[in-house]
């Protein structure tokens, strides 16, 4: 091994063990639980429905009939991120679900890292700047504060694709040709938002910044080289899009676009810690009620220093540095969406999302906030490549020990999320594995359950997915991202009348006691009819199936009821 490959090996192990600490407490409780948020659940689930699809040739990955049963769902809009998906399923089986997950967590941090080092090492030539711009994408606020989505931290497939774009276009080697196809699309099947991501950001620069690539090659070929590198992968990926589109122009549901537009960044997130950092977090959450969205897309922290280095960068003459600074600028008024706000105030200023949301194709990305993931990476590249022109200051000593060390650990410390909230242990009950075993003993049928009610109904959240892995049975409740029409109609105009919920085969009712009264759910004490026609008193959902419905219990304990039809 060349002393070269030596350094990038220690850069890389660097990155993992800074991904060990920045998701801490993570790597300690490895099987007891993940991330918490709503949808790390229904990542769970993603790995479990893929498994059980492949494994049986009378079902697709991408419809399920184990969500708003009967209905069924389609899946080719939902988060299902197939490529997290299918490695979550070869692993599951020896790991576990939850480590299966969180190895996928620590594995992504370290190729966003890896990925944007080798981006910024191939325009640079220069190390302890690439470190940073490493830091900087793989280990930002933005990421921290999505490790409840796979999908979205699923980024570093952005960074690696652009390179081997890069190089495909400049050299023409069949290898690098290949490789770009692969990474797009592995971008692809991780997230829609990324495929797209990936296109703004080496179309962009493209067009702004090849100039400034070392050993450039004549226009011509450079463009049908980079029209080729993405024509292979958008043909694989055809009768996928093609699906998207037709499953796109058929969900009406329209406050699922506006919770969309009202997750966009506020400026001024950029530069403030995150409310859950260890060291700074306090002293801006007085400012919380200024988030916009939520926690999760509202906060976008790079940091003070990274900001600074980045305007910084606005000033070099460098070319390079300045194709990287346009990048982000796009990046940047696209992220604000349809328009500008200031910690919590409108300031009537439009954005180019409102163009954005009406390309087909391009308006899959409906949430303006995702957007802060490229523009880290154009930041980390912009500052890298604006440090690599001053190399000579920080060749060796204490100058370079500030670059090399210094730099990145301040930034690292200025946008930490941890610790990181764990859950899951505590949503597993026993009895969910000896359900077929309670409706044998309790109705005489020797047979599973073929259809089960299961309580609380959350349409869209997904805490209680990981249930689904467990007992495997269709339920009338979903918590997939994308629903079809149909099928958030199905759920909404549920009648609860005994009679119909015998009428398509419901065997149990599962009610999770605590659940409902977190979530504050009722049912209408006279719900004999379509939800739009519910009146009366709200009622728990234990009084309505025990008492109004006179259900039959089968298993009960402090936390949960299995009552059966």
């Amino acid at each position: 091994m060349t002393s070269h490959e030596k350094s990038h090996l220690l850069v890389l192990i660097a990155f993992a063990a800074i991904s060990a600490i920045v998701t801490f407490p993570l790597i300690l409780k490895i099987n007891e639980g993940i991330p918490y948020g709503g949808d790390a659940f229904q990542f769970v689930w993603n790995g479990w429905w893929v498994e059980k699809a492949l494994r049986n040739p009378e079902l697709s990955v991408w419809w399920t009939p184990y969500q708003y049963a009967p209905h069924g769902s389609s899946l080719v809009l939902h988060d299902l991120s197939p490529m997290n998906a299918f490695m979550q399923a070869m692993m599951r089986g020896v790991v576990g679900d939850f480590a299966a997950y969180n190895l996928l967590i620590l594995f992504h941090y370290v190729l966003a890292a890896w990925g944007s080092y080798i981006l910024a090492y191939y325009l640079t030539g220069n190390r302890p700047a690439s470190v940073i711009a490493g830091v900087i994408y793989g280990f930002s606020a933005h990421h921290g504060m999505h490790l409840s989505q796979l999908s979205t931290v699923s980024n570093g497939w952005i960074p690696i694709a652009v390179y081997y774009l890069l190089k495909f276009t400049r050299d023409g080697g069949s290898r690098d040709g290949v490789m770009s196809v692969l990474m797009i699309l592995a971008s692809a099947l991780s997230h829609w938002y990324s495929f797209v991501f990936t296109a703004v950001v080496f179309f962009g620069f493209m067009i702004i910044g090849q100039p400034g690539l070392k050993k450039d090659v004549g226009g011509t070929n450079r463009w049908t080289r980079a029209i080729l590198a993405w024509a292979v992968p958008v043909l694989i990926l055809s009768p996928l899009i093609i699906a998207a589109w037709i499953a796109k122009s058929e969900v009406k549901v329209g406050w699922l676009v506006e919770m969309g537009r009202m997750y966009a960044l506020d400026p001024v997130r950029l530069i403030l810690p995150p409310p859950s950092n260890p060291f700074f977090g306090t002293l801006v959450k007085p400012l919380n009620h200024t988030i916009p969205g939520n926690l999760t897309e509202g906060v976008a922290s790079i940091g003070i220093l990274a900001g600074t280095l980045g305007i910084i960068s606005w000033f070099r003459k460098n070319p390079l540095t300045r194709a990287w600074c346009y990048v982000g600028l796009i990046l940047f008024l696209l992220a604000i969406g349809p328009n500008l706000t200031i910690l919590g105030k409108a300031t009537g200023i439009p954005g180019p999302f409102l163009l954005w949301e009406k390309i087909p194709g391009l308006n899959l990305v409906r949430v303006p906030a995702r957007f802060v993931g490229p523009l880290t990476l154009a930041v980390g590249i912009s500052v890298a490549t604006m440090l690599s022109v001053y190399s000579g200051w920080y060749a060796k000593g204490f100058r370079r020990i500030l670059v090399l060390w210094i730099i990145p650990t301040i930034i690292i410390i200025e946008t930490l999320v941890i610790p990181i909230p764990m859950k899951g242990k505590e949503l597993y009950h026993p009895v969910f594995e000896e359900l077929p075993r309670i409706y044998s003993e309790t109705t005489g049928n020797t047979e599973p359950p073929d259809l089960i009610v299961h309580f609380p109904l959350m349409p869209l959240r997904a805490q209680f997915m990981y249930q689904q892995t467990i007992h495997g049975i269709p339920t009338i409740n979903g918590s997939l991202s994308n629903p079809p029409e149909g099928a958030v109609d199905f759920f909404y105009d549920f009648n609860w009348s005994a009679e119909y919920l015998r009428s398509i085969d419901v065997d149990m009712v599962i009610y999770q006691r605590w659940a409902v009264l977190e979530q504050g759910f009722r049912i209408p004490e006279s719900a004999t009819g379509p939800a739009s026609e519910w009146a009366g008193e709200f009622v728990e959902p234990y009084i309505f199936f025990s008492e109004i419905m006179g259900l039959k219990i089968g298993y009960e304990d402090e936390n949960l009821t299995v009552f059966v039809l």
